[in-house]
């Protein structure tokens, strides 16, 4: 009811039960003693119980009052099998300032973790919307193949470490951070609020469906950072809300819907590899170098700063850019099309510079208002059989 010290071996198949009331209790062990077959917590209302040092446990079950792991860090709670956290009475898991370990699978119903610990996953997941993490950091560390199902539920910080492989089956939020170190593969979106780092690979192909993205969203200002591979990122962030996209961090499709995206030089190069496409379908592009390797796409949003884009594909845009300011260079090995986007007529654009071996031309008749057009050596612009008007350019270099 209060207190134990573990020096010698629970066994059998009975279970070890806390079942602390009015004071706090406390579990100990000896470092030679084998595990407790199985732990229930089961706690009167508002009490709490403790294990710290290194308590070993086979199952685990969290089903009424306080669980607060450890005293300090290096205090844990090693779970061999599955860890049960929650059920439909009053439970909390709670920070002591030890990890929660689990080899096995953790499941997660009902329970109070507004002020979690560390909880490494090594096994798989499961967890509905009544887990909201206030805060606190959940690792995904195993040495097999993992899988996510946290429907609805809210991360505050989520780690998919270097040598795990995780499978995301249902959708589920990250407040703070999500870091990939790993191989994360996606069959349902994650929205992030706050920073995503990865330096692993993120695979969000979904067979017969499309993609599964993550998305940046939330009012706070976002960050995406990594010499890692994200396959589909979309930035959907509130309306003047930042999102930062830094230049180590390679993209295969990269979509603008809502907020304020910015590229942010941080290696060498000073832009942002994206290989396949970019899409501005809403709100602000604010500066930066995009090098998009395939096609750019203006279906609405606006330019509000001085950028620069390196576009290898075609360029199809309506009337809503907005800007001159920005630097367009058409750089692609071969034919590059510039055309209205949905039936749109005319294109704006700030200087335009189509390099040596980029071969420009137009599938429908254009006006085109830049500030400057050069055709560098060895470029093509080829208007031929449409009408391009460019009377509103007016600088107008041939060197191809």
């Amino acid at each position: 009811n209060q207190s134990a010290a573990i020096n010698g071996t629970v066994s059998g198949p009975s279970s070890l039960w806390a079942t602390t009331s009015g004071t706090n209790g406390y579990l100990t062990m000896d470092p030679a003693a084998p595990a407790i077959p199985t732990l229930v917590v089961y706690a009167s209302l508002g009490a709490t119980f403790q294990p710290y040092g290194a308590v070993r446990v086979n199952t685990l079950y969290l089903s009424a009052g306080i669980l607060k792991v450890g005293y300090y860090s290096t205090d844990t709670l090693e779970v061999a099998g599955t860890a049960y956290l929650g059920s439909t009475n009053a439970a909390t898991l709670s920070a002591g300032g030890g990890q929660l370990i689990v080899a096995g699978d953790v499941i997660v119903t009902n329970v109070d973790v507004s002020d979690p610990p560390t909880i490494r996953c090594r096994g798989n997941w499961t967890s509905g919307s009544d887990f909201i993490a206030g805060q606190g950091l959940v690792a995904f560390d195993g040495q097999t193949q993992q899988t996510l199902t946290a429907t609805a539920s809210r991360f505050f910080q989520l780690w998919i470490a270097p040598l795990a492989s995780v499978n995301v089956d249902a959708s589920c939020d990250v407040d703070q951070l999500l870091t990939i170190d790993g191989y994360l593969s996606m069959e349902a979106d994650i929205d992030v609020h706050g920073g995503l780092a990865v330096t692993g690979f993120v695979d969000q192909d979904v067979p017969g469906v499309g993609f599964a993205p993550i998305y940046m969203h939330g009012s706070a200002i976002g960050s995406v950072y990594g010499a890692g591979y994200i396959e589909y990122l979309v930035v959907a962030k509130s309306p003047g809300a930042a999102c930062f996209i830094y230049d180590d961090t390679l993209i295969d499709h990269l979509k603008l819907t809502s907020g304020v995206l910015s590229m942010a030089p941080l290696a060498s190069d000073g832009d942002t590899d994206v290989q396949l496409s970019t899409e501005f379908a809403g709100g602000e592009f604010l500066g930066g170098i995009l090098d998009c390797a395939g096609d750019v796409t203006w279906s609405g949003g606006l330019m509000t700063g001085y950028t620069v884009i390196h576009c290898g594909g075609n360029w199809s845009a309506d009337a809503t850019i907005g800007n001159t300011l920005g630097v367009v260079f058409f750089d692609g090995a071969g034919p590059q099309e510039i055309r209205g986007y949905a039936n749109n007529t005319s294109v704006t654009l700030g200087p335009i510079y189509v390099k040596i071996g980029s071969q420009v031309s137009f599938p429908a008749n254009l006006d085109i208002t830049s500030s400057y057009l050069h055709v560098q050596p060895g470029a093509t612009w080829t208007v031929g059989p449409n009408r391009v008007v460019s009377h509103q350019i007016p600088y107008i270099t041939i060197d191809g």
